[in-house]
């Protein structure tokens, strides 16, 4: 089942359609937001479960 991000910004809707959605600045990241020091490199990660949007800190600090 896919999902769809909207960015408070009126940036561009996201379409979640991976099992695990990896957020953070390092390159690799699906989301890549690098534009705030306070973003971890790999920061949180979106996944579905259960048909429920879930967000799990990557121990970001």
């Amino acid at each position: 089942m896919a999902v769809c991000l909207v960015p408070v910004n009126q940036g561009r809707p996201i379409v979640l359609d991976k099992a695990i959605i990896l957020v953070g600045r390092h390159p690799d990241c699906d989301i890549v937001i690098n534009d705030s020091p306070k973003i971890s490199r790999k920061h949180c990660c979106l996944a579905i479960v259960n048909d429920r949007p879930v967000v799990r800190d990557l121990g970001s600090m």
